[in-house]
């Protein structure tokens, strides 16, 4: 759904010129043009005093907030909005403190920041109510039935969407009451509610027939037509055909206004349509006449889609060298546009992950690499090909990080990232890009590069990965066998004999998708587990790959947890015997119970530096970082908050080694969790992270992790990957403890050794 944006049209004071200029700009698409003038003017405006000059200066940054939001630049617009929140707030006039919380709870629901937006839009109701102003009405209801709609609540959402329309029709604000129609369709064709879509599209377009040529006439109908383009297909012609007229008219206004913005992007909708209706020629013609028109405005937000679209278009039409040149252009263009959902101008609605949204584009750019690899006779250009390959996907996932985080420090944060051929003689890293129609491995030794093809769908894969996550939860069930076993096939199998011949003991995977989520330990070739052959560790992306092993001999380490229950979380009686068992192996300080508190952690690590921090909490990795967190005994700690606590260590030139957490857990089945926990040792500033996927008998826990960490104390040369196998296999071959449920979760997260 859209996001409703309000700026003032009344900014007066000395910068008047700039205001209007700004407002020209933005209404004929040249939103930066529209960001120079408003900059300026706002520049002006902080040199002056008073009432109106603190007014006018909101309004600027409200417009600038609207300005960074159709650009993408979704962290810019809410810094925007922050400040005029705080500036509102110090003017004490009540509709614009409703209308800068309104705008701000609106874009936190499009970053998904459902929490913070709640409280803003809570804030601003009561505003809301006693101004009785119908814009206010409108934008508060519709930006509350958005935050509805991604908390689940359909319903609720539409009928706040209903509601909002009928203010706008009786106070004849004609504008927000087609943004909020659109909106209404767009929620309707979500729910794939298809009459009721189409009736409510209708409808709209009715209503825009009726305004007078202009930039938001042209982006309505846009919306209009990719709303059509998602319901239309071979039993939808006339679908079809409507978005075909909507885009047409929305590029003749565009054209006659000539706002070059919204007419790239009609151009770009127009060349989508084609390549639906299978036309293809014609859809290159418009799409390069897109791309040219947002490149005379340096409209880079825009300009990588229609790079994408390009490249699947030529490699459609046989141009295979084309295609990956476009593909090349469409990433090189998106990076840094890697908000979770930049939503875009004139664009259908909908909201999806970065990965759902963009993802397809590395990838599809990695299987054109892969597969000129593969037909090569030149072993170089194989190589270099692969080596490209294996970096556009890294692109996407450090965006991915850095997105899960919405911390634009987790992608600096990186190790500095090495060949992934120099990695020590026994240890092999197991690249994993899973595509539509086939799994794509790259494994990596002191050898070279093999690259390697499994002909299964990612459907299938998913579905399988999913399946084996479930039934490892269940200890009184073998089940999990069947999928171990074909899993094992598909991953190690067309391995083995590149791992056999150099004897490999250890795999480090660089999992994706679903298969963040499998724990490869238990894997089964039918006779034995994965882990009691090799050691194994897991790592987000190659740019995490540095080396390191661990410094014992003078390694002092943070010991915090909780055995006494707190709220609905039970208790763990077992964590104190754990925490004292490694107490007696390396220096420490024990913080358990009610001395488990932010304070007294952050006391510890002001006092001295710690190469180790263990756990033993409750946590939860969530889809969010918002949800992701470890329970103290005041609270419960957020990844800012530890990352706060621990990244200092790493600036003192005295970084964490190593940060365990033995009773965290991510759900089954979601593949963005499993970001969290892939990136927490990044995120925090730690070199490595051991932790679980799923949490595990409160005893078990404690025998397994008091194992590795012997391990670690009596073998200064075991790598923590080796430690921990030897604790797995320790409590595998334990008539009690046999079923990997028990010890598979664990898992070496970063720097193995």
């Amino acid at each position: 759904m859209a996001l409703v944006l309000l700026g003032s049209p009344d900014a007066g004071g000395a910068s008047d010129d700039d205001v209007r200029a700004g407002d020209q700009a933005m209404a004929s698409g040249h939103v930066n043009a529209a960001v120079s003038h408003w900059r300026r003017a706002l520049s002006d405006a902080e040199a002056q005093a008073g009432r109106g000059a603190t007014a006018q200066r909101i309004d600027l940054h409200l417009r600038l907030a609207g300005a960074m939001h159709a650009l993408g630049r979704m962290r810019q617009a809410v810094a925007h909005l922050d400040i005029a929140v705080d500036r509102a707030e110090a003017l004490m006039e009540r509709s614009r403190l409703a209308q800068t919380l309104i705008a701000r709870g609106g874009l936190l629901t499009v970053t998904r920041r459902l929490d913070a937006a709640l409280r803003d839009l809570e804030r601003a109701r009561q505003l809301v109510e006693s101004a009785d102003t119908p814009a206010l009405r409108i934008a508060f209801t519709s930006n509350l039935a958005q935050l509805k709609s991604e908390n689940g609540l359909k319903n609720e959402a539409l009928a706040l969407l209903r509601h909002a329309i009928d203010v706008a029709d009786k106070s004849d604000r004609k504008q927000d009451a087609i943004k909020t129609r659109c909106n209404l369709a767009a929620l309707l064709v979500e729910e794939s509610r298809r009459n009721d879509a189409v009736a409510a599209i209708n409808d709209t377009r009715q209503q825009v027939d009726q305004l007078n040529p202009s930039r938001e006439k042209a982006l309505a109908l846009l919306t209009l037509a990719a709303l059509l383009h998602r319901m239309a297909d071979s039993d939808n012609p006339d679908l079809l055909r409507a978005a075909f007229d909507a885009a047409q008219a929305a590029q003749t206004i565009a054209n006659n206004l000539k706002d070059a913005s919204t007419e790239s992007l009609a151009l770009g909708s127009l060349g989508a349509l084609y390549e639906s209706a299978g036309q293809l020629d014609h859809a290159i013609t418009m799409t390069d006449r897109a791309i040219a028109r947002s490149t005379v405005i340096d409209r880079s937000d825009v300009t990588w889609r229609w790079h994408w679209q390009r490249g699947r278009l030529l490699n459609k039409s046989g141009d295979t060298g084309g295609a990956v040149n476009a593909y090349r252009q469409a990433v090189r263009s998106a990076d840094g546009l890697h908000n979770d959902l930049v939503l875009g101008v004139g664009g259908d609605g909908s909201r999806q992950p970065f990965r759902q949204r963009v993802g397809p584009m590395f990838y599809e750019l990695a299987d054109l690499l892969l597969t000129a690899a593969d037909a090569s006779d030149d072993p170089r250009l194989a190589g270099e090909l692969t080596r490209e390959a294996m970096a556009v996907v890294e692109r996407l996932k450090a965006a991915e990080l850095e997105d899960y985080f919405r911390d634009e420090c987790v992608r600096l944060a990186q190790a500095q990232q090495r060949g992934v051929e120099t990695v020590d003689i026994g240890t092999a890293v197991v690249y994993l890009v899973p595509l539509n129609d086939q799994l794509r491995i790259i494994l990596a030794t002191q050898a070279g590069l093999t690259r390697h093809r499994v002909a299964v769908r990612r459907e299938q894969l998913v579905a399988t990965v999913r399946q084996f996550r479930h039934q490892l939860e269940d200890r009184t069930s073998h089940d999990y066998l069947a999928a171990a076993q074909q899993l094992h096939r598909w991953l190690i199998d067309p391995l083995a004999e590149s791992l056999n011949k150099q004897s490999i003991d250890t795999l480090v995977f660089v999992p994706d998708g679903a298969l963040r989520t499998v724990p490869m330990a238990a894997l089964h070739d039918g006779e034995s587990f994965l882990i009691e052959r090799f050691a194994l560790a897991i790592t987000p992306g190659l740019a995490l790959l540095d080396p390191h092993p661990l410094q014992r001999g003078d390694a002092r380490v943070l010991l915090g947890g909780l055995s006494e229950p707190r709220g609905r979380f039970p208790a763990l009686p077992h964590v104190p015997r754990e925490l004292d068992a490694i107490a007696q192996r390396f220096a420490s300080t024990v913080l358990l119970n009610d001395a488990f508190k932010r304070e007294r952690i952050q006391e510890s690590f002001t006092e001295r530096a710690y190469g180790v921090v263990h756990v033993a909490s409750h946590g939860h990795f969530g889809s969010n970082a918002d949800d992701t967190y470890i329970l103290t005994h005041d609270g419960r700690l957020n990844l800012d908050q530890l990352e706060q606590l621990i990244r200092p260590s790493g600036f003192r030139g005295q970084p964490v080694e190593l940060l365990a957490l033995s009773a965290c857990q991510t759900a089954a089945g979601d593949d963005r969790a499993a970001l969290g926990l892939a990136g927490i040792a990044v995120k925090a500033g730690a070199r490595s992270a051991m932790a679980t996927l799923w949490h595990v008998n409160d005893r078990v826990s404690t025998d397994l992790v008091t194992s590795f960490y012997n391990h670690l104390h009596s073998d200064p040369t075991l790598s923590k990957a080796k430690a921990l196998q030897r604790a797995q296999v320790e409590a595998l071959r334990d008539v009690n403890y046999r079923h990997p449920c028990f010890w598979s979760s664990y898992l070496v997260i970063g720097n193995w050794l």
